[in-house]
């Protein structure tokens, strides 16, 4: 059963938010075949892994370092 306040449900804008930018924002359909899908998302995996190795190094250097000056 459906309430009153579900078929016209009241709305809460920002004073400086325009109304008709309130929706939600959603990334633009680009036309990518399959292909080019699987680079995109290879490339972002790669990344991020990437940019996890670099902390994990840095953190392996700071215990090596505090592992030989303490120890």
């Amino acid at each position: 059963m459906r309430d009153q306040y579900d078929e016209d449900p009241v709305k809460f804008y920002d004073e400086g938010e325009p109304e008709e930018d309130s929706g939600p924002k959603m990334i633009p359909n680009t036309d990518l075949t399959p292909k080019e899908r699987r680079w995109v998302i290879l490339g972002a995996l790669s990344s991020a892994l990437l940019i996890g190795l670099a902390f994990i190094v840095g953190l392996g250097l700071i215990v090596a370092l505090m592992v030989i000056f303490w120890g």
